[in-house]
């Protein structure tokens, strides 16, 4: 074991703090032959376990692939239109509905509700959906005063084809 050098003494004079110490502990570790410290060695179990954990960590090939897919997906979601232009399918679809059923009259001459289906149509391909709101609006309004009458013949003539004309205008209402 290797002691501490003694304290130097200060010039006489001057009084100076020194630190007094007992006996220096003697260290448990031992030097090596070289002179150096102990090297720490493991256990062949803590080993094994360290192998374990390499085999279930994942490829990071595989987690870039994820994150990418990953990635893309959201750039997708963020441009991609859910409806898939259904919207407009269905609501040409119910155009047509109307025109096929609504539109043509036995007589030729077109009643007033025909006129503000028409002109309600036309206004929607101008786009002005205000004015094109407003004809299928006036066109629910005569359906509901025609409904309250005594006759039950209806707008259209019947009372069912009243119910169907008025499912349809909500529906281009709704849009």
């Amino acid at each position: 074991p290797v002691r501490p050098a003694a304290p130097a003494q200060p010039p006489s004079g001057r009084k100076v703090a020194r630190l007094i110490t007992s006996d220096a502990a003697d260290s448990t570790l031992n030097l090596a032959e070289d002179g150096n410290l102990p090297e720490l060695k493991l256990h062949e179990s803590l080993t094994k376990d360290a192998s374990q954990q390499k085999k279930t960590s994942s490829n990071p090939l595989v987690l870039m692939a994820v994150l990418s897919a990953s990635i893309l997906a959201c750039i997708l979601m963020l441009f991609w239109d859910g409806s898939g232009g259904g919207h407009d399918d269905r609501k040409q679809a119910v155009e047509q509905i109307i025109r096929d059923k609504f539109f043509n009259t036995p007589g030729g001459e077109l009643e007033p509700y025909q006129q503000w289906l028409r002109e309600a149509q036309l206004a929607a391909e101008r786009g002005n959906t205000a004015q094109e709101q407003q004809l299928y609006r006036r066109v629910l309004d005569r359906l509901h005063a025609e409904r309250d009458r005594f006759d039950r013949t209806g707008l259209t003539g019947s009372i069912e084809s009243d119910d169907e004309l008025e499912e349809l205008v909500l529906k281009m209402l709704k849009k």
